[in-house]
């Protein structure tokens, strides 16, 4: 599995809108609406940090990928034998590749209203125990599992200990700044890439390296 951190700012859109080239119409059209720089520039670069991830990992060029959505929302690459996930935050992009089932969840540390633990596990709401931090380690832990499964936190990953042994064994989180990242699946090999606005400026604009 690699796992590509983005960090951006609002500010970065205006120098990035030439790369609105290198993506879909639908994608382009649903940016335009977008209210805030914060918000246009997240759609932006999240939609051509995952072609350029897959990209990577399938050895097909960017410009050839096609992406679609299977019925309960789980996006996939048509024809490309990789699995991938996205998720964006205040602040941070963060993208996973595999070629196994793979979800990754990221969030930025904040005050937590700590009632939505209620529904966690004995164990989870103990080890949490008023902590943001700890809090968010199970919650991305949950996003990223029901993103793994493909139908979100509206199925099993709620109510799943994502903290007992057997989970864990397929699951990594840590911090990242402000941020905790988590991601699930294949995880006995791990590469994170630290990525920024810029490199993907370059690899739309000066083409595919």
């Amino acid at each position: 599995m690699t796992i590509y951190i983005l960090p951006f700012s609002a500010q970065d859109f205006d120098r990035l809108a030439p790369l609105l080239t290198f993506v879909s119409a639908g994608r382009r059209e649903r940016i335009a609406r977008l209210g805030s720089g914060a918000a246009k520039t997240a759609s932006l670069l999240s939609s051509l940090l995952v072609r350029m991830a897959v990209s990577e990992r399938a050895g097909v060029p960017a410009s050839e990928l096609i992406f679609s959505a299977h019925d309960g929302g789980k996006p996939y690459c048509v024809g490309v034998p990789c699995e991938f996930s996205l998720s964006h935050t205040s602040g941070m992009i963060v993208c996973a590749v595999s070629d196994e089932p793979v979800g990754i969840d990221a969030e930025l540390l904040r005050p937590t209203p700590m009632r939505v633990a209620r529904r966690f596990t004995d164990a989870e709401r103990e080890y949490i125990s008023g902590s943001d931090e700890r809090f968010f380690r199970v919650w991305t832990r949950k996003e990223a599992f029901g993103k793994m499964k493909g139908d979100g936190l509206s199925g099993a990953a709620l109510g799943t200990d994502v903290l007992s042994p057997g989970f864990s064994a397929s699951a990594r989180t840590f911090r990242f700044g402000d941020h905790i990242i988590s991601a699930c699946g294949s995880v006995s090999s791990v590469a994170a890439v630290a990525a920024a606005a810029e490199d993907i400026y370059k690899y739309f604009i000066q083409g595919e390296i």
